[in-house]
């Protein structure tokens, strides 16, 4: 018994009575190319954050300093006096100049 030096592939499809299946190259995938960061792009970009962020800071603490001094009408100022050193001057002149509230104990 000899077997004939055929390639298995044709072997077996003829066996099965089926044509052989061409296979088709494999297509290279394509990448497409990278866009490149460019570094004064980002530079001018942090750069705009940090001055925008500065802009914000002073903004925000221009206005903290812009009603700093101002007493909310609604929450007067509380003195807190327990007997001490100066405790009888300090209640003095918060009398003369009309601060003085009556004391709220619980």
């Amino acid at each position: 018994m000899t077997v004939e030096s055929k390639p298995p592939e044709t072997i077996e499809s003829k066996a099965e009575g089926e044509d052989p299946i061409p296979e088709e190259p494999k297509k290279p995938r394509y990448f497409p190319p990278r866009r490149l960061p460019n570094p004064f792009e980002s530079a001018a970009q942090e750069q705009e954050r940090f001055i925008q962020a500065r802009k914000d800071a002073l903004a925000k603490y221009s206005n903290i300093s812009k009603n700093r001094f101002k007493q909310d009408e609604s929450a007067p100022f509380k003195y807190v006096l327990r007997p001490g050193n100066n405790s009888k001057l300090i209640l003095n002149v918060l009398e003369k100049s009309g601060r003085l509230e009556p004391r709220h104990d619980p």
